[in-house]
């Protein structure tokens, strides 16, 4: 390792035989970061922090205190060099550690009260002060998994500014104002440095069970500083201390696309999975129907749908939450997003009477059965109505305010969050779930837990306020275990998909990739930038992952009430099918499908027939179009093969297609285009075949907001459905 430590007047410089830190003596900040022989990659901005501190009211306090450096730790140990900065800031000490093994850092911060009074702590933020790698001109920042563009130019990236609403360059679209998702539940909270042409490469992410974290920029004109802000929070007494978990620093010398490569190594190397255990064999072949019994006027409805539902393709009911809940009274819910629904349950051990009784939910399940259809039901996992009884007999199962009383979630629900570091509340949600599985002979859950958890700051629990946080992880892993020990084809499906939740479910909603193709589809995003990001977003999660995902589904009233307003266009109807070309697993929303029903018998017949389109690996490089304006995907499953186009242009246009016939295994003859989403053949300018040497410069027009699923069949193949049909009327006249 061969650790090395100098030390001037204003720095203090680690050397190991790959890496140089040096930080400042005056506030311990990262001023220096290399790789051996390669450019310094911080410091490129004014004195900055590398920790920083919320407490109470006061905020984070280097925003008005100065941080000072007080002395250093640093020894090998166990293969890595391990090194410790302290500092000061008012009342608090804190260690910043960092543990160097080759090129990766793994980084560690522990907040100590040294006052004499006690504190809320409220967050911390781990900084990489003033990054560039390469030039202004040359350099490029991702996040993969947030909305963040892909391949932003460093001069972009370093115009954006903390607390500042992102310019939609950075960032095409916004979830609660916020460029980024919360890490590890939501996304891999991973961002990246590097070079156009390849180079040098920073990565940084951040990992844990513990608490969530948010990324974080802020640029300076010249450089940006990249942070994860760890929602770490407890009261500290007198020499009391809480650690956050680990932001993980990687330097390269590698293009992007091996760099991605790197960073699942080392993620895996850190104690992250990077391949999820199988699912289910039905659920990567399913399409969803997202519902509340309601809107069919109740189970005994939703049961006499199922037959219409089932001709349409739909292979597996999603149920939205069919406990009793706050604003029930007795009658069905009737979607006013004004009063608690049904996410705010009152009652986990009481169906709500206004949809049936168990009788029904019984005879529904056993009609979907009986038509080929599975069905899972959503299991909130946010917390209670504030009327719920669990309330009054667990007051100690839910999180209260500073002030000591019972919290609040924001929204019309008004819920009262779980505190899910509680052991019973684990093991009785787990009981109620696994009895409805178990009496009803259900296929599943979908668990929804709370993309931003709540801390707890009773003072009266034994542990500090976030230590809960993400409890739901551990009972999310005993649920899928309990639920496939009881029914082998159980599956579990999670609201949120980032790697801490992806490893412990079957399948997730997969909600980015939703907000990302309507992006597309209003042309904030070109073809090849959500190319780009669907292969860096697929990247950044663990391998073998089952994403579902959709056009409308119960929360895009709120989050994108954009997709439900264009319902029957021609747009939405693109979105749809590239989600699916891109290996998506559908799902419908209860009422897109009024008016749509050819559209999405086709589409999903379509998806049913092809093994490539739902299980196939996806390729987004390998069919060139001459229009930037068409995006192209290749879908491959042993001898199925299937080229997805999408014309997200205005125009009826004539484009020319690279085939890429050696990597299809094609033998010379004649070939017929058919596209599977119409059951149509090609015909272009009356030409119906096309050789083999024809296809690698393929010209076919394409229809406005036109989606096409096109496979290449001899020309001796068996006609198109709809040939078919017209050569039997033929005969029988």
């Amino acid at each position: 390792m061969g650790l090395t430590i100098s030390q001037s007047r204003e720095l203090l410089t680690v050397e190991t035989d790959e890496l140089t830190l040096a930080f400042s003596r005056d506030d311990g900040g990262l001023r220096v970061l290399r790789r051996a022989a390669g450019p310094n990659l911080a410091g490129y901005g004014g004195p900055r922090p590398s920790v920083d501190v919320c407490v109470g009211e006061r905020g984070w306090l280097s925003e008005r205190m100065l941080v000072r450096f007080l002395r250093h730790t640093a020894e090998e140990r166990d293969g890595a060099a391990h090194v410790t900065i302290i500092s000061g800031i008012g009342p608090l000490m804190v260690y910043d550690r960092y543990r160097i093994t080759g090129t990766w850092i793994a980084r560690r911060v522990t907040v100590v009260n040294v006052g004499e009074d006690p504190l809320q702590l409220r967050g911390v933020r781990m900084v990489l002060p003033w990054l560039r790698v390469g030039s202004l001109e040359s350099g490029r920042f991702d996040a993969p998994g947030n909305s963040v563009r892909p391949r932003v130019p460093l001069t972009v990236a370093a115009e954006q500014r903390a607390g500042v609403l992102p310019r939609r360059y950075f960032a095409p679209g916004l979830r609660a104002d916020q460029a980024f998702e919360p890490s590890p539940t939501a996304a891999a909270g991973l961002m990246a440095l590097h070079e156009e042409s390849g180079g040098e490469a920073l990565l940084c992410w951040y990992h844990s069970v513990g608490e969530t974290a948010l990324p974080q920029v802020d640029g300076n004109g010249e450089a940006v500083s990249v942070a994860h802000q760890v929602d770490l929070a407890g009261w500290l007494g007198a020499d009391a201390e809480l650690t956050a978990e680990t932001q993980h620093i990687l330097l390269l010398h590698e293009p992007w696309s091996l760099a991605m490569g790197a960073f699942r190594r080392t993620h895996s190397l850190a104690g992250g999975a990077w391949a999820v255990a199988p699912s289910p064999a039905w659920l990567p072949d399913a399409a969803l129907y997202e519902v509340h019994p309601a809107q069919h006027g109740g189970l005994a409805g939703l049961t006499a749908a199922l037959p219409h539902l089932a001709a349409m393709g739909i292979t597996a009911l999603c149920l939205l939450p069919i406990w009793e809940y706050g604003a029930g009274a007795g009658r069905l819910w009737d979607g006013n997003r004004d009063l608690p629904g049904p996410a705010a349950v009152h009652n986990f051990e009481r169906l709500d009477p206004a949809i049936g009784g168990p009788d029904d939910l019984r005879q529904l399940v056993e009609a979907a059965h009986a038509h080929g259809m599975r069905v899972i039901v959503d299991l909130p996992l946010a917390g209670c109505a504030p009327s719920s009884p669990h309330i009054a007999a667990h007051p100690e199962w839910f999180c209260r305010d500073e002030q000591g009383r019972l919290a609040r979630v924001d929204g019309p629900e008004q819920i009262v969050p779980f505190d899910w570091a509680q052991q019973p509340l684990r093991e009785f949600l787990a009981g109620v779930a696994l009895a409805l599985l178990r009496d009803f002979q259900l296929d599943g859950f979908r668990v929804s837990p709370p993309r931003v958890p709540r801390p707890n700051w009773s003072r009266d629990v034994p542990y500090h306020a976030s230590a809960g946080t993400l409890g739901y992880l551990a009972f999310i892993e005993r649920l899928r275990a309990a639920a496939r020990a009881e029914r082998p084809e159980a599956a579990v499906i999670g609201a949120l998909g980032g790697p801490a939740c992806a490893e412990r479910q079957d399948a997730s909603i997969d909600e980015l990739a939703h907000h990302m193709f309507f992006h597309l589809g209003l042309t904030r995003l070109t073809p090849a930038e959500l190319a780009q990001w669907l292969a860096d977003h697929i990247g950044a999660l663990p391998e073998g992952a089952v994403r579902i995902c959709y056009t409308e589904s119960s929360l895009t009233h709120l989050l994108n009430p954009l997709a439900d307003g264009l319902r029957g266009s021609r747009i939405s109807r693109l979105l749809l099918a590239g989600l699916m070309l891109c290996g998506f697993v559908p799902m419908i929303h209860c009422g897109q499908e009024q008016g749509e029903e050819p559209f999405l018998t086709d589409l999903l017949a379509a998806r049913a027939g092809s093994a490539a389109l739902r299980r196939g690996a996806v390729s987004y490089d390998a069919v060139t179009c001459s229009s930037q304006q068409v995006f192209t995907v290749l879908r491959q499953f042993e001898d199925d093969a299937v080229i997805g186009l999408l014309n997200v242009g205005p125009h009826r246009h004539t484009v020319t297609l690279g085939v890429p016939v050696e990597a299809l295994g094609l033998a010379e003859g004649e070939f017929h285009v058919v596209d599977i989403l119409s059951g149509e053949r090609w015909c272009e300018e009356g030409r119906h075949t096309w050789g083999r040497d024809a296809l690698r410069q393929l010209r076919l027009t394409l229809e406005p907001f036109g989606a096409y699923a096109l496979t290449l069949r001899p020309s001796a193949s068996p006609p198109s459905r709809t040939a078919a049909a017209g050569q039997q009327a033929a005969l029988a006249t």
